[in-house]
């Protein structure tokens, strides 16, 4: 029978470089697979076509291809709904949907955001996730700060049927291989890639601190998934989180702001940064009095610094070493742990469309850093105005992370195969920035 089948299709210039190859399957129109690009970018790239599907030796097959900064997404659906299970395992339980995500960005750094509309969401509902084999995640170069092997870090998910370990004899029987690339030694992946094993590329650090080794051609054309401090990542890995503290607030943070003596601290071990945050502190110092810590100043405060800020200082610097996009450390996070302290931020990111108004000042509202320093010294002199901003900041406090318990479900619930032809410029092309406020 000669059927036709409706198509969407998005058409759109590729770049030479930088591009994501997507291979995807939708359970339903209404369940489709989303993508990072912006609302806008999709609009602009709508375009519908009518196919005759006799033509198509695949049945039913929906084409997309979206631009995005530097990737490109291609999906894929079978006349019959099915998913390519990624792990190559046929699975036994219910169909586990992928639910659709509104991308708009709305307090991303919040945990109810984050996990509702940046993160993948599948329903199980029908699947024994008690029941499901285990997924090994080896790491190719382990992070020092990580050292549980075997099933600690997912023993309290929902989905935990997972487990880490560096043990390099999982290389060819491994689910998946985690590559920590700021710490990347290798210019090219070992030899032997198994079949349907996945590639992921993890690091939180911004690409100015990375080894070079990532740059090589080797590293093209292997990654499947990244994980890092990108929303735009496939799994997005902030420091931490931020959600709503409970209840009402129990400090006279009146009160809190006249006990205050001094006005700005700034602890520091990495002086000279791609972000000059050195020169630009310098010239704020010939209007308000900086405090500097660490090895890029003359004060210590070594197990007391937290109680210091509490007691003494109105601002905190939470300048960061590199603007990069999206790039926010615990330098920031940190300060939503019932320190009371108004944090001041200067990075790449959006820092107002990603944190909460009110908790923070951003140095990006002034030309200068000589302005920056004269709004503070007339804020700290405004008691109530001052006070807001801590008693607002109060509201929020930081959340433990489930990024391994969401990887764990990845694993087992992820049927698109992707992978990045360059991940050297999805990494590094046009996302870090020089200063322009000096």
């Amino acid at each position: 029978m000669n059927k036709k089948a409706n198509f969407v299709i998005l058409v759109c210039a590729v770049a030479a470089s930088g591009m994501i190859f997507y291979i995807g399957c939708n359970e339903s129109p209404q369940l489709q697979m989303m993508s990072s690009v912006s609302d806008t970018e999709e609009t602009n790239l709508n375009k519908s076509a009518t196919v005759d599907d006799t033509n198509l030796s695949t049945g039913d097959v929906m084409v997309s291809t979206s631009i995005a900064d530097n990737h490109t997404i291609i999906s894929s659906r079978s006349s019959n709904g099915s998913l390519p299970n990624i792990t190559g395992e046929q699975s036994t339980s219910s169909p586990v949907q992928k639910l659709e995500k509104n991308f708009s960005l709305t307090l991303p750094m919040l945990q109810s955001y984050i996990t509702q509309h940046i993160w993948p969401v599948y329903n199980w509902t029908g699947t024994d996730v008690k029941s499901l084999p285990n997924k090994t995640i080896m790491f190719h170069n382990m992070p020092e700060w990580l050292q549980a092997d075997g099933n600690e870090y997912f023993k309290n998910c929902e989905v935990s049927a997972c487990s880490l370990t560096s043990d390099t004899k999982w290389r060819q029987s491994a689910d998946a291989i985690f590559y920590q690339m700021p710490r990347l030694k290798e210019a090219g992946p070992p030899e032997g890639r198994p079949p349907g094993q996945i590639w992921i590329a993890y690091g939180l650090e911004s690409p100015v601190h990375h080894t070079s080794q990532y740059r090589n051609p080797g590293w093209k054309n292997v990654f499947n998934w990244t994980i890092t401090y990108r929303q735009d990542s496939d799994l997005f890995h902030p420091y931490s989180m931020l959600m709503p503290r409970d209840g009402p607030p129990t400090k006279n943070f009146t009160q809190v702001a006249l006990e205050k003596t001094k006005s700005i601290a700034w602890f520091v071990s990495n002086c000279n940064t791609p972000s000059k945050r050195k020169v630009y502190v310098k010239r704020m110092q010939q209007v308000i009095s900086v405090d500097i810590f660490g090895r890029c100043g003359s004060q210590q405060c070594g197990d007391t610094c937290n109680d210091l800020l509490n007691k003494s200082y109105r601002f905190y610097l939470s300048f960061e070493n590199s603007l990069c996009r999206d790039y926010v450390t615990e330098k920031l996070l940190k300060i939503y742990d019932d320190i009371n302290v108004v944090p001041v931020v200067r990075g790449g990111a959006d820092y107002k469309k990603s944190f909460p108004p009110g908790t923070f000042i951003d140095a990006s509202d002034f030309k200068r850093p000589e302005d920056l320093a004269a709004y503070l010294k007339n804020l700290e002199k405004d008691i109530e105005a001052y006070s807001s901003f801590l008693r607002k900041k109060d509201e929020y406090r930081t959340s433990t992370m489930g990024v391994w318990c969401k990887l764990c479900e990845m694993l087992h619930f992820e049927k698109s195969v992707k992978w990045y032809p360059d991940f050297p410029a999805w990494l590094n092309d046009g996302i870090c920035k020089d200063p322009s406020d000096l």
